[in-house]
Parts: C-alpha cells; structure tokens; sequence
C-alpha cells in the first residue's frame, strides 16, 4: 500500500500535472554505484528504526497510536525536505514522503516488525531516488 501510494504520486506529479523533481545527474559514475548501495542498504532501515522504531514508539507512550503514526509521518516528510530542490515537483513529493511516513508507521504499527516497513522503504527509494542516479 505504501509503496502504490508514492509511485501513485510520482506519476501524479511527474506525467499528470507535468512537475519534475530534482536529480542530480552530474556525479561521477563510481560515485552513483556508492549512493545506490548506500540508498539500499542503509537509508531505509536507518530511517524506519529513527522514525518509527524511536520516534513513533516514543510517541505512543504517551499520545494515542494515530496521533503517534500522523506526528512521525510528518517528521518523516519533514526530514526529507532538501531547501536547494524547491520546485513545484519537489514540494508535492515532500507531502507524498508524508503520506508514505505514515502508512509505513501504521504497517510498523500493525506488524510491531521493522523489517517489513525498512523493505518497504528501500523497494521505494532504489525505483525512485536511486536507479535514477545511475541511469539518469
């Protein structure tokens, strides 16, 4: 579901309201392969372990699971927001890294296993972020 609701977005903001996000394109090849092995193996899971095994958890000990869920994927869009990728393109994608940060903390929820949510992630960032930096 997470992973149907970003790629949704994407083609929303890509092909039907004509936005791009920004790409760096102009690092060397070596350094694209680095940045693909790191998006895979270390950006997903260190990001569900900060944002919904420290940050959602912490939260629900103290405010309701939802609310819990809704303030992580909102750090979670929060976190992803580069100010030098500012256009039209990047803008909706932030909101929509929202909208993933909270279906994942409910899958996390749902499962109390980040393993299921860290996949998640990283399925997403290697289609979006991380297979464009090497073909782009």
């Amino acid at each position: 579901m997470a992973f149907v609701w970003l790629l949704g977005a994407l083609v929303l903001i890509q092909n039907v309201l004509g936005l791009e996000r920004t790409v760096v394109t102009t690092l060397s090849e070596g350094i694209r392969y680095s940045r693909l092995v790191t998006l895979l193996i270390l950006v997903g899971p260190a990001e569900e372990v900060i944002f919904h095994g420290v940050i959602q958890r912490s939260l629900e000990d103290v405010i309701d699971v939802w609310a819990a869920i809704l303030i992580g994927g909102l750090l979670f869009g929060v976190a992803h927001i580069d100010p030098a990728a500012m256009g039209g393109g990047n803008l909706f994608f932030y909101a929509a890294q929202g909208g993933f940060g909270v279906i994942v903390g409910w899958i996390y929820a749902r499962s109390n296993n980040l393993v299921i949510p860290a996949l998640v992630h990283g399925l997403f960032v290697a289609i979006t972020t991380a297979l464009p930096l090497v073909f782009g």
